[in-house]
């Protein structure tokens, strides 16, 4: 990387990034790292156009998408001291699949079986697309690991993709991912927690550094293959037609809150109400915030 771009990524970063990886964007943060070998970190959108659409402009658009937003061409490289980078460098082209339409549910079949495929953190690319095509209407599945993005960047990042199909001409500006440490609060109020957990931090740390374990590709690719023997990919799918989506945003804008986390509750409260309270060990769930 030219000192030049260098400037430029530290000027937009706000961060002093001295490496030699080639084609670096920027350092993976702790926040990332957490979710690049999980078994179950994947994000994942379906679009539905209607109208007959071309593959190839497809193919064209996905081009365009990787030069405005890099993060979608690129891989996972550790340096010497394991740090982990973002890397566009000699990044194959993202995968992008054509099947034939034949029925409204077919793209969570496609969905249910790419999303138990793991992707070669190191190789790259991070993201996948698949589209279920026919001349009426055709399913966008596009799925991603959860490093690189989160729902909300993949609804921006189907209009990004959905304007450069139908204007290819349009001008390009290149964005560039944020380090989202950044958007976290600063925890460094002091509490008895707070002491005991930065205690237990650095216990482990000393034990970890005494004998390290890098994890690798086969070690992720051996965990997911024992986690999908044991576990099925499921959804709930929830539909509302458009009035009722009007209502439901307009009464979370009422009481602050998010969509997700109302549809989230709704669930929670219809599953106690139909089955039973849930046990102890299924209380903690998980819940999508926005930075």
């Amino acid at each position: 990387m030219s000192k030049t771009k260098l400037d430029k990524l530290n000027e937009v970063t706000g961060h002093n990034y001295i490496t030699n990886v080639p084609g670096y964007i920027r350092k993976v943060s702790n926040l990332e790292r957490i979710l690049l070998w999980h078994p179950n970190c994947n994000v994942s959108m379906v679009a539905r156009i209607k109208g007959d659409v071309s593959v190839e402009r497809f193919h064209s658009a996905i081009e365009v998408i990787r030069q405005m937003h890099p993060i979608v061409g690129t891989k996972i490289v550790f340096d010497d001291e394991y740090n982990a980078w973002f890397s566009t460098d000699n990044v194959p082209k993202p995968s992008f699949k054509t099947v034939t339409r034949i029925s409204d549910t077919q793209w969570f079949e496609e969905l249910q079986i790419e999303v138990q495929t793991p992707f070669n953190l190191q190789t790259g690319p991070l993201i996948k697309f698949v589209l279920v095509h026919s001349k009426e209407v055709s399913d966008l599945v596009i799925i991603c690991n959860h490093s690189i993005c989160d729902g909300m960047a993949l609804v921006y990042l189907v209009r990004d993709l959905l304007i450069c199909y139908t204007n290819p001409e349009e001008e390009i500006k290149t964005l560039f991912p944020p380090y989202n440490d950044e958007f976290l609060p600063d925890n460094r109020s002091f509490s008895l927690s707070s002491v005991l957990t930065r205690l237990v931090k650095y216990h482990a740390n000393r034990q970890w550094e005494k004998s390290p374990y890098y994890f690798d590709y086969e070690d992720y690719f051996t965990l997911q293959t024992a986690y999908w023997e044991k576990n099925a990919f499921g959804s709930v799918l929830l539909e509302l037609n458009t009035d009722k989506t009007n209502e439901l945003s307009k009464r979370c804008k009422e009481n602050g809150v998010t969509i997700g986390s109302a549809v989230t509750t709704a669930f929670i409260a219809a599953y106690e109400d139909i089955i039973n309270l849930f046990t102890k060990s299924q209380k903690q769930i998980s819940v999508p915030f926005d930075a």
